[in-house]
């Protein structure tokens, strides 16, 4: 067995971004740039006004005063957003103007219109209006030809607005990777709330993994249920590995009788980068690699195989799509009940982040077996035990890593 460090590191070193495709802005939502993105053009593109009020220079207001104001002629017109604006400000005037439209030529101020005070059609100025105000110059959000967008930015909504604003409508980013998945056993059945024979479960495998996958909106390539025999699984894992980019088998990879998926992956050409990792649940993951195809054989007991595909499958899909930070979402909280673990594997304890920033406590869940999946709707992170981990006080604090669809 290797550590818990071990197999992460394993995993995001053979892993590498799919290579860059090029996609409509708005369906990279949620994705990272795989290239840079250069201006191309400054902008804003001309300088316009950051208010409603009046632009003018501010060299006609350097000694205006309350004792000796400073007045401007006022033009008829005003200046409106869309528009092509007046081209060219006169000395000692000033133009009632509006927000984001394009500042005449000559003007570099814009006094607010609640600030300004109108007498007999002519501009009242108390006090000096300073250079630049509330302007918005040419290029303040971007020059022609600079990088504006490194690549691995996430793309959010509003990244697809700036982009939008530089006329950009499609960019490079990771390709989406193809997942399989194949759920073993002859246990295992449809989902269904009656009918099922004695000795037979419910997948909840295929149901999780895909819910799982949509957090990055992807769709399994495909997914099927087969039987604890070397030819049905053998059949479909040489075609999951010859479609797909990951591949995600659940149950057969300890040592059981019936547990085939190593030996079939071996004779498939499937090269085994590790088998068994020193932790609590989840100790017979399996992760291995054919050319640029991946396998992660996860456990079949249900809340091992969500543990494992937290720690290791998820930051395996970051990877793949590009984003460069791609482990667990870690803290530290104050362990506030007794715990130890005496083993040699980390325990991965499935519990509650309370409390504020400066007071972050943890409370374990009562129920950990590997097969229970209720204890995770109750909880938030996963409460990190190393091997041989003994509580000292209430003060004491541990590593927790927080669920990516977490409520606190």
């Amino acid at each position: 067995m290797i550590s818990v460090e071990k197999a992460i590191h394993l995993v995001l070193k053979n892993v590498s971004p799919l290579h860059p495709v090029w996609v409509p802005m708005e369906k990279a939502l949620g994705r990272v740039l795989a290239k840079g993105v250069k201006a191309p053009f400054d902008f804003p593109r001309f300088a316009n006004s950051a208010m409603d009020g009046y632009a003018l220079h501010s060299a006609d207001a350097r000694l205006a005063s309350p004792r000796k104001p400073v007045d401007l002629a006022l033009q008829s017109r005003t200046v409106f957003a869309g528009t092509r604006g007046v081209d060219k400000l006169a000395p000692k005037s000033a133009v009632r103007i509006m927000t984001g439209a394009p500042l005449p030529k000559g003007a570099d101020a814009v006094l607010p219109q609640e600030e300004a005070k109108i007498k007999n059609g002519r501009l009242i100025l108390q006090c000096p209006v300073r250079y630049g105000y509330n302007i918005r110059p040419v290029g303040e959000d971007g020059r022609k030809g600079e990088r504006v967008l490194s690549s691995g930015t996430f793309i959010t909504p509003p990244v697809i607005g700036f982009l939008s604003a530089l006329g950009i409508r499609r960019i490079s980013i990771c390709r989406p990777p193809r997942v399989a998945i194949i759920v073993t056993g002859n246990e295992v059945r449809p989902p269904a709330e009656k009918g099922l024979l004695p000795g037979k479960v419910c997948d909840t495998h295929t149901a999780f993994l895909r819910a799982a996958l949509r957090e990055f909106d992807l769709q399994p390539v495909w997914s099927a249920r087969v039987r604890d025999r070397t030819d049905s699984l053998k059949s479909r894992l040489k075609k999951a590995l010859g479609t797909a980019d990951l591949v995600l088998v659940t149950g057969g990879v300890s040592v059981g009788e019936r547990d085939f998926v190593r030996p079939v992956a071996k004779s498939l050409g499937v090269k085994t980068i590790f088998w068994g990792v020193a932790q609590k649940p989840g100790k017979p993951l399996f992760f291995g690699r054919k050319n640029n195809c991946f396998l992660f054989g996860l456990p079949g007991n249900p809340a091992a195989a969500v543990v494992c595909y937290l720690e290791y499958v998820r930051p395996a899909l970051l990877k793949m799509l590009g984003f460069s930070k791609c482990r667990a979402i870690e803290t530290t909280a104050r362990l506030v009940e007794h715990a130890q673990t005496h083993s040699n594997r980390t325990f991965l304890l499935r519990g509650r982040l309370c409390g504020q920033n400066g007071d972050r406590r943890v409370v374990i869940s009562k129920k950990q077996g590997s097969h229970l999946l209720r204890s995770f709707v109750d909880s938030n992170c996963l409460a990190i035990l190393p091997n041989d981990f003994r509580y000292e006080d209430r003060k004491q604090n541990i590593k927790v890593h927080l669920y990516p669809w977490r409520t606190i």
